[in-house]
């Protein structure tokens, strides 16, 4: 999955994808406190993070307002580790629920993301024991999960884009309407990974008009979209009983 981004006439990263494009060196914790520049080491001193206005704008974000978000990844994390019987048992659950806690359609210039992160990992005083061939390298074209595929270019193109993104404008995209953008997002949240094959990986249609009804949609436009999404090879009713 290509996570480049452009915009202005620049290539740019969703900070939601920097954790994959760094192979976790940069947890979303570190991301955040980071550009929050609250970091003892200054990662990312002089690198800051952008989100566009209306008029397609970037608009940059200031340090102080990375506080709260790099607070609540840091509650995040003492929380699963308070949970945990065996060492590192949430790891995959932090993972999986830090992502989303960055914020959608924030961004960093890829120039200048280059530049802070060579200058502080590709230097000889950062030590890793028993590195690895490509552990200082960043790739931009990461494995990533996906039920957080849709999760890391939300704010930025319509999922089902492929190769790189580019962003659209307000008014490139007036004719879309929002409710047409979460359908896509439900249908690659809950479709993406089923069998048509296994009727055990079909969600079930009110479970899915539940997550509409909490995206905003009416209970009786959540149920026609649930309808809508669902693929013509799954076939809805009761599965039939095992003889």
């Amino acid at each position: 999955m290509n996570v480049i981004l452009f915009t202005e006439g620049r290539e740019a990263i969703p900070v939601r994808a920097i954790p994959f494009i760094t192979g976790w060196l940069m947890s979303p914790i570190n991301v955040a406190a980071s550009l929050a520049n609250i970091d003892l080491p200054k990662k990312f001193k002089g690198l800051n993070a952008y989100h566009l206005l209306p008029n397609g704008k970037a608009a940059k974000m200031l340090p102080k307002e990375w506080d709260g978000i790099a607070w609540g990844l840091q509650a995040l994390s003492d929380k699963l580790q308070s949970d945990e019987k065996i060492k590192d048992e949430n790891n995959l659950v932090w993972r999986r629920d830090s992502i989303p806690l960055l914020p959608a359609g924030v961004f960093v210039w890829k120039d200048e993301f280059e530049q802070v992160f060579t200058r502080f990992y590709g230097s000889e005083s950062h030590i890793r024991l028993e590195e690895r061939e490509g552990d200082r390298e960043l790739s931009y074209s990461p494995m990533i999960p996906s039920e957080l595929r849709v999760t890391i270019i939300e704010g930025f193109a319509m999922p089902g884009e492929t190769g790189a993104w580019k962003n659209r404008r307000s008014t490139d995209r007036d004719y879309v309407s929002d409710k047409l953008i979460r359908m896509n997002q439900g249908a690659e949240k809950f479709w993406a990974n089923a069998d048509r094959n296994d009727r055990d990986t079909h969600p079930d249609n009110a479970k899915v008009a539940v997550w509409f009804e909490q995206h905003g949609f009416s209970p009786t436009l959540a149920k026609k979209a649930a309808t809508l999404i669902r693929p013509e090879w799954a076939p809805t009713g009761r599965k039939p009983e095992e003889q």
